[in-house]
């Protein structure tokens, strides 16, 4: 389901309830007394995705042959395996990198893979990536606080078992 059909709702006790229009209007259009089938799932966090590109924009500054934070995050996704096997017209199998798109990846396995990949890029860059982006942001004169970074809580990281 891509996400702009998607519709947000909000769960209040036993029930889900419209949390905005297009929601309330989708609800208003389904017959009455008729059982539907719904496909749920949690929507990504804006701050954990702007928080991933922040940190490679840093790293792309740093790192040769990364011109772009597109390129790096190519190379992420190849280094931690998050692709596919395509087939070439020449038989050849090569592999290419999935998608991270909010409507390909949810978001617990976004956080698991994230860590992943900040990981690769610690080791990519001799240091700790959000060291980086706090010391670039100190020198850009921008003061992020804990809680004014677009960092999730420690916890999303934790791995969900799955």
């Amino acid at each position: 389901m891509a996400d702009l059909s998607g519709r947000m709702f909000e769960r209040r006790g036993n029930h889900l309830v419209p949390s905005d229009l297009a929601a309330q209007e989708m609800v208003q259009s389904l017959p009455e007394g008729k059982a539907v089938l719904m496909d749920m799932r949690r929507p990504r966090s804006p701050r954990n995705h702007a928080h991933l590109f922040a940190l490679l924009k840093v790293a792309c500054e740093q790192l040769e042959g990364y011109p772009d934070t597109e390129t790096l995050l190519d190379a992420l996704k190849i280094a931690t395996h998050l692709t596919r096997p395509v087939t070439l017209a020449t038989g050849e199998i090569v592999w290419i990198p999935k998608s991270i798109n909010w409507a390909a990846m949810p978001e617990d396995e976004f956080k698991r893979w994230k860590a992943r990949a900040l990981y690769v890029l610690g080791q990519l860059l001799g240091v700790d990536p959000q060291q980086l982006l706090d010391e670039t942001a100190q020198q850009n004169g921008r003061n992020y606080s804990r809680d004014d970074r677009p960092e999730p809580p420690p916890e999303a990281y934790e791995d969900s078992g799955s």
